[in-house]
């Protein structure tokens, strides 16, 4: 049985939270890992983050 929290804007899964607070957890590490191997790549990536120009998600998975 999911567990969901509601709010204003409707409802959202718990494990939806935990996802995404484990991805802005990790995103750093793993931009640092990326910074060693495609230096441009990631400083892009970096600067779409901190803009707000592209959603967490999608950073995470360019990062790869």
């Amino acid at each position: 049985m999911a567990v969901s929290l509601k709010h204003a804007g409707g409802e959202i899964d718990l494990g939806e939270i935990a996802r995404l607070a484990q991805i802005r957890a990790e995103l750093p590490r793993r931009l640092a890992e990326l910074a060693e191997a495609d230096p441009p790549r990631a400083l892009a990536l970096i600067r779409a983050w901190g803009r707000g120009e592209k959603p967490v998600e999608q950073i995470w998975e360019e990062a790869v």
